[in-house]
């Protein structure tokens, strides 16, 4: 069971990567709304999926509001050094080579028995 959860969660945990690249933005209203939908599906998947307790789903959701904490961080101390690095021709091209994502995947459906 151990084992299971915490491949689970760090399957679940992987598309959170893309919160730090895009998505409107980390900290934006799009951006923010975004995750908090993706977040409370993907809990509720979780809890559906390995039967879950409240009190391990409210552990689960702190977890993973800090990981996306985390990448929020990661993604802004990243444009900042490209920023003293790359030129401002350069910067808006980076830009353009990595558009914000709008939306993120919905989770994948739980796998049949």
């Amino acid at each position: 069971m151990k084992k299971t959860l915490i491949s689970l969660l760090f399957a679940l945990g992987l598309p959170l990567v893309a919160v730090a690249g895009g998505m409107g933005g980390p900290g934006s209203p799009e951006g923010d709304q975004n995750f908090k939908q993706h977040h409370a599906e993907k809990i509720a998947a979780m809890a559906k999926e390995l039967g879950l307790t409240t009190e391990q789903q409210s552990k689960v959701d702190a977890i993973f509001e800090q990981q996306h904490t985390k990448f929020q961080a990661i993604h802004e101390e990243t444009k900042t050094r490209l920023q003293a690095v790359l030129t401002p021709e350069q910067l808006k091209k980076f830009d353009n080579m990595h558009p914000p994502r709008h939306m993120m995947p919905p989770p994948p459906p739980p796998k049949p028995e």
